[in-house]
């Protein structure tokens, strides 16, 4: 069904279809550029992602490195203990050349405050977890808790204190990690990019953009909290939905430093990223509709007026010269290629065509002369001869009946009616075979007397009109109109089981008209056109063809009851044939 609706697409159809074909190749190739173009920037993006996830992770870790090495020259340092103002002085010190730290503090080994900065009374007190390590290692970062001495959600980092291989005490820094934020504009993070720092539990210590949002809280609610706090810790890229529903490319790597585990993530905007590439791909996308678009105008218009007017004036002129109008022609001036060959050839073989066919009008006029001349000769002969030697024997019998006695009472009456019979038979036939009256007297008078002789013959009522009633024309149209005429009288008779038959003859401004109709019962006039174009129906065919040698039309109708046959002619056009 698919290959027999394309088999109905027209020529022009099927130019544009070609057009389009033609640009597959380009499509394809802008298509896969744009996909390559795509999956570069996305592994440009998770790159980018990776890469900056690595420097904040270790931008973080040269923080607490360096908290390390300032609780390293704390704990040199023997005023920490004594407490006071030197103490206090050296914290203080500390803390100014450090923005990231909240506050540092000294406690003894039961955790009462030595010294702080900024100044505290409260008792310092640590998570037994972070005291256990600090035991352990010497050096240790808690999780997340409320400084003691800022009052902020701070990461403790502590140390430590020994003199002489005993415990002294120990030195606490707490680390706010929302200083990071100023980070972002350090390692150059992409537009819209935004970043997390989280601890193992899943509690959020720092982020950006919206640094106070959330921090201190439990980020396991989020989508990217599976992908980026894996088990064991492993770096990688995901995407999945930030802290704030935005899509993002995320970038991400554990950190373990002081016994204790972070992730940082930085997510990277996917459509913003991928902005470039997506303005590419609409502005490939339109270059292609308006390529595509020009592509189908110009095929629509090249295909309109260099293949199917062509194309269609050659076909219109086939089914002229189908129809028997050798005089048609292409006439397609200049055309190139196949095109203008076909054509020239279409051409060429109507001419052809018309000079054969002139030459068998030629001859078929010829034949028809013949015939009528050897009709005229054989029925002048039957009226002249045999019509005058039955005449006359006609007298010689009624001469003998009146002297000679018969045999039997009725020999000489059969005698006489026997050649009266063959007599009446013999003008019949020289009437069928050309009525003298036609050559004296015209059409007008042969006419009428021919319709009104075969339709009482036949049973048939009749009506013969003809206008001008002193109708008088060429001797061969005349001989043309009558023979039609003659014929389809005799298909009437034969065929139509009528009752009524009309025949009008009419000669208007520049035409003549000729129309035989009956009320019978009607034939299918197609199939009868079919027959006789096989040679099967030569009745038919010879009103056709007489028709065509006069130069004139010649039709037939079925009506709703009968059938009408209409010959016409126009003046120039049968009197350039006779």
């Amino acid at each position: 069904m698919r290959l027999d609706g394309f088999r109905r697409v027209g020529l022009r159809g099927r130019l544009v279809l070609l057009f389009f074909l033609g640009l597959v190749p380009i499509f394809a190739s802008e298509t896969m550029g744009i996909v390559h173009q795509r999956r570069a920037l996305r592994a440009h993006a998770e790159s980018e992602a990776g890469r900056a996830a690595h420097v904040l992770a270790a931008q973080l870790e040269g923080t607490l490195d360096a908290t390390y090495q300032l609780l390293r020259m704390l704990d040199n340092d023997p005023a920490i203990l004594r407490g006071g103002a030197d103490c206090e002085a050296a914290l203080r010190y500390a803390l100014d050349t450090e923005t990231s730290y909240t506050g540092i503090g000294v406690a003894d080994r039961d955790g009462r405050l030595v010294c702080s900065s900024p100044r505290s009374r409260r008792f310092l007190a640590l998570d037994p977890a972070l005291l256990e390590r600090l035991r352990r290692t010497g050096f240790a970062v808690g999780e997340t808790e409320v400084g003691p001495l800022s009052g902020k959600v701070v990461v403790l980092a502590a140390r430590i204190v020994r003199r002489y291989g005993d415990v002294q005490g120990f030195v606490v820094v707490g680390l706010d990690l929302a200083q990071l934020n100023t980070l972002a504009a350090k390692i150059q993070l992409p537009a819209h990019a935004s970043f997390l720092i989280t601890n193992s539990e899943g509690t959020l210590l720092a982020r950006y953009p919206n640094p106070s949002a959330g921090v201190g809280g439990p980020v396991v609610k989020a989508p990217i909290y599976p992908g980026v706090l894996r088990q064991p810790p492993s770096a990688g890229v995901i995407e999945a939905d930030g802290l704030d529903s935005v899509r993002r490319l995320f970038g991400y790597a554990p950190l373990r430093a002081g016994g204790a585990t972070f992730f940082v993530a930085v997510g990277i905007d996917i459509d913003n990223f991928m902005a470039v590439s997506n303005m590419t791909m609409a502005r490939s996308a339109a270059a292609l509709a308006v390529t595509a678009l020009l592509a189908f105008v110009l095929a629509m218009l090249g295909g309109e007026y260099f293949l199917r007017r062509p194309v269609n004036g050659m076909l219109a002129t086939t089914h002229r010269i189908a129809r028997g109008d050798f005089a048609a022609r292409v006439r397609l001036k200049g055309a190139p290629g196949e095109l203008g060959a076909l054509a020239r050839g279409i051409d060429d073989m109507a001419a052809g065509l018309q000079i054969r066919e002139e030459r068998v009008a030629a001859l078929s006029r010829r034949v028809l002369d013949v015939q009528e001349s050897e009709r005229r000769a054989v029925a002048r002969e039957l009226h002249d001869g045999i019509g005058q030697a039955l005449t006359a024997v006609k007298l010689m019998l009624q001469g003998f009946q009146q002297h000679l006695p018969a045999r039997r009472p009725n020999d000489w009456s059969d005698l006489l009616e026997i050649v009266d019979d063959a007599l009446q038979q013999v003008r019949g036939l020289s009437l069928d075979l050309r009525p003298s009256m036609l050559d004296h007297l015209g059409l007008s008078v042969t006419l009428r007397w021919y319709v009104n002789r075969e339709a009482a013959r036949a049973g048939l009522g009749s009506v013969c009109e003809i206008e001008p009633e002193d109708l008088r024309l060429d001797s061969a149209l005349e001989t043309t109109l009558f023979r039609i005429t003659q014929e389809a009288l005799t298909n009437v008779v034969r065929h139509a089981m009528a009752t009524m038959v009309w025949v009008t003859l009419r000669q208007t401004d520049g035409s003549l008209e000729l129309t035989i109709r009956d009320d019978g019962h009607g034939f299918d006039v197609q199939a009868a056109r079919e027959r006789a174009s096989r040679g099967f129906s030569l009745g038919i065919l010879g009103m056709q063809e007489r028709a065509t040698l006069a130069g004139g039309r010649f039709d037939i109708h079925a009506l709703q009851q009968g059938t009408e046959v209409q010959a016409l002619f126009r003046d120039g056009d049968h009197e350039a044939r006779l």
